[in-house]
């Protein structure tokens, strides 16, 4: 039979509280020949300190929720193998849950967590919170939202700046010389792209570009996405010079159908991604996007979640991080003064 933490302190003459702070690193009240009996017993007789137990008296589990909508998405994927990295150097364990994009299933997961009793959670959204719920979370757990600021709040902000990427990346489009710009985007309210539909908006007004809502289209967001919205613009027979995709994955599937009817890339037209995923590089010709810092920025917010956790009291601040113009080969200067 296993001993008991009790069963220790019994053998070494002292009590369950002397032998817990010793096991806890926090021995500089005993002398060394009472922490040498100590441990020498838990050495002899293989004890290991209830992990749950533990924790419940510390109230602090080391343990980490993580909801995301899709693990496939590649932001979500890299942001979710940071957080796990640090936690786990860190001696935590990390939950994740899925929700496809489902407000129940968020509920049912931000449910599971707190029944868990996790140490803090991790939430990335879509959807608007309950303010009311979002507050009585926060008092029983730390939560971070990953949301846009979809929820009005002072602190605990965690968001890349977007809008700068995108506007920084069709800009570079413009000063090619391309005015008739094409931009395939998402049919679904995703709380992520917004921002990068906005910035053609804006960047085009900038150029003094009229917006042509023809060159642009509506689709799922995927390969599938990409290859259909630009069998859609085909067929309008509207010309176009240049693709603003809204993500690399529309991007892919926009290469096999230019390709595949026959227009060369970037010569008979340019194509822009956004996210940098693995495989832009590998595209022919390598994609031009926008790199985000996802592995990154989900380190830092599991190093500021965990500062939470331990200093309940302190407030997390707001984090912007910054993406990054990645130029490769998928977009062909034109001659500024050639009518295109």
């Amino acid at each position: 039979m296993r001993p008991t933490i009790k069963d220790i302190a019994k053998m070494a003459g002292v009590s369950t509280t002397t032998v817990s702070l010793i096991l806890n690193g926090k021995s500089d009240k005993f002398n060394q020949k009472t922490i040498d009996r100590v441990m020498e017993l838990v050495k002899e007789h293989n004890y290991q300190p209830n992990f749950f137990a533990r924790n419940m008296m510390t109230r602090n589990t080391q343990t980490i929720g993580v909801i995301v909508p899709d693990i496939k998405d590649y932001f979500f994927n890299q942001l979710f193998e940071g957080i796990e990295t640090f936690f786990t150097e860190q001696g935590y364990s990390v939950i994740l849950y899925r929700t496809s994009h489902d407000k129940e299933r968020e509920e049912q997961a931000l449910n599971f967590m707190l029944s868990r009793s996790v140490s803090g959670i991790i939430f990335a959204t879509p959807y608007l919170i309950d303010e009311k719920k979002y507050e009585v979370i926060q008092k029983s757990c730390p939560l971070v939202l990953l949301d846009r600021g979809n929820l009005e709040r002072k602190t605990g902000k965690f968001y890349v700046n977007e809008y700068d990427g995108a506007y920084k990346l069709i800009d570079y489009l413009c000063n090619e010389g391309h005015k008739k710009i094409a931009l395939i985007k998402e049919n679904q309210d995703y709380y992520q792209l917004n921002e990068r539909t906005e910035a053609y908006y804006d960047v085009l007004k900038k150029h003094n570009i009229k917006i042509d809502e023809e060159l642009i289209i509506t689709t799922d967001l995927s390969v599938d996405g990409g290859y259909d919205a630009i069998m859609k613009l085909i067929k309008t027979k509207k010309k176009f010079t240049a693709v603003v995709c809204v993500n690399d994955y529309l991007a892919i599937g926009a290469y096999k159908a230019l390709q595949t009817n026959g227009y060369s890339i970037p010569d008979d037209v340019s194509v822009i991604g956004f996210d940098d995923i693995e495989f832009s590089k590998y595209l022919t010709p390598a994609l031009t996007t926008i790199a985000q810092p996802m592995f990154e920025m989900g380190a830092d917010i599991a190093k500021h979640l965990k500062q939470k956790i331990e200093n309940p009291t302190e407030e997390m601040g707001n984090h912007i991080f910054d993406s990054k113009l990645v130029i490769r080969d998928s977009v062909k200067k034109l001659n500024k003064n050639k009518k295109v």
